[in-house]
């Protein structure tokens, strides 16, 4: 099958897990971070896509910038990104089979079923979800390992996981302002969970919605505001 998004275009496989939710969603899919895409990305910069999935937004984005990070740590979504990569031949996507977070070592990533965009770090149903155990890193030691520079823009969707990764890249956000285009889970996580993590990084970003409007974190919280741009205060 044939995505054509904005004047992008690329293959995906028809034998991968979730083949149909291309069918289902058609274009109206990611619109935010496309837009976030085409604004910060160059042929000279990076992209990281943490939480890659199925590759609807590395496969886009391969073609804006120079190179592409793409991080999943679901076995099932992992091969599906990796069948995709290799039916359109993209050199420049780097797809690793870990999940960023809070420490080096190993984790349990817990779904009601893999492969579904929705397997994550924090186990919301223990009941019902069962779990793999897979990698984790930091991103600095990512970045150490790849020699990654000038990232243009980082994406992180990663179904709460955020409350165990923003803390720990703060230090390194605050210091580089890279723009983020960050997915929230407040049904996860909560919402006094996302003031805490996003309280520190206030002083240097501004808060953006989809709209492109300007949400100071009182209206994030109030809103329950799923998915915002940090934007580094003084440069639009």
């Amino acid at each position: 099958m044939i995505v054509l998004k904005n004047d992008i275009e690329f293959k995906v496989s028809e034998e991968t897990n979730k083949f149909g939710w291309w069918h289902h969603y058609e274009n109206e899919w990611e619109t935010f971070i496309l837009a976030a895409i085409d604004k910060y990305l160059n042929k000279d910069n990076c992209f990281l896509d943490v939480g890659a999935w199925n590759g609807a937004v590395s496969l886009y984005a391969c073609q804006k910038c120079k190179e592409v990070y793409a991080f999943e740590p679901d076995d099932v979504a992992y091969q599906d990104l990796k069948e995709n990569i290799e039916l359109n031949n993209f050199k420049n996507i780097h797809l690793l089979n870990i999940a960023l977070s809070d420490s080096k070592g190993k984790a349990k990533l817990y779904a009601d079923q893999f492969g579904y965009s929705i397997s994550s770090l924090i186990n919301v149903n223990p009941e019902e979800y069962k779990s793999n155990e897979v990698e984790t890193e930091l991103l600095e030691n990512i970045i150490n390992k790849y020699k990654i520079e000038n990232i243009g823009l980082i994406k992180i969707d990663i179904e709460g996981g955020e409350k165990k990764l923003i803390p720990n890249i703060t230090t390194f956000l605050k210091s580089n302002l890279v723009p983020v285009h960050l997915s929230l889970h407040p049904d996860i996580i909560g919402l006094e969970t996302i003031a805490k993590i996003l309280e520190p990084l206030q002083i240097v970003y501004q808060f953006e919605n989809e709209l492109g409007e300007i949400l100071a974190l009182e209206e994030i919280i109030e809103q329950e505001t799923s998915e915002i741009l940090l934007i580094n205060n003084n440069k639009q």
